[in-house]
């Protein structure tokens, strides 16, 4: 059975990035734990992965990536951030918390790192 991430975090946080740091890093799988969050969270739902990630940036940020990735105003992406989930209520529900509000480089380091841990928790 192959081992699983689930990769959850606000719109424009750079989810997709860190998957693919991660299949760089030779991760069998990850998910984009956004599309099956319910099952991921609500108690008594089976689970879908062994370790859930929360990547993070900062709000700036996040409107920056989403005007230019969406072609969005600013009006229009503030909408769509504040209709976003409480990170600060996401934090006890998962295992890593990934900040990509630094360089890639500075991500790819915590992606490394936090996979690290995943690999000596749930060896092949």
């Amino acid at each position: 059975m192959p081992r699983i991430i689930g990769i959850t975090g606000n719109i424009a946080c750079g989810k997709t990035a860190v998957g693919h740091i991660l299949l760089e890093l030779g991760a069998e799988r990850y998910i984009d734990a956004d599309a099956v969050v319910h099952r991921l969270y609500l108690s008594g739902q089976p689970t879908f992965c062994q370790s859930k990630w929360l990547v993070v940036c900062p709000e700036e940020q996040e409107m920056e990536r989403l005007m230019t990735r969406n072609h969005l105003s600013e009006e229009e992406a503030l909408s769509r951030i504040g209709a976003q989930p409480s990170v600060a209520a996401r934090l006890a529900l998962v295992d890593e918390i990934i900040d990509n509000g630094g360089t890639l480089e500075e991500t790819r380091r915590q992606v490394a790192a936090a996979f690290e841990r995943f690999i000596d928790r749930f060896p092949a």
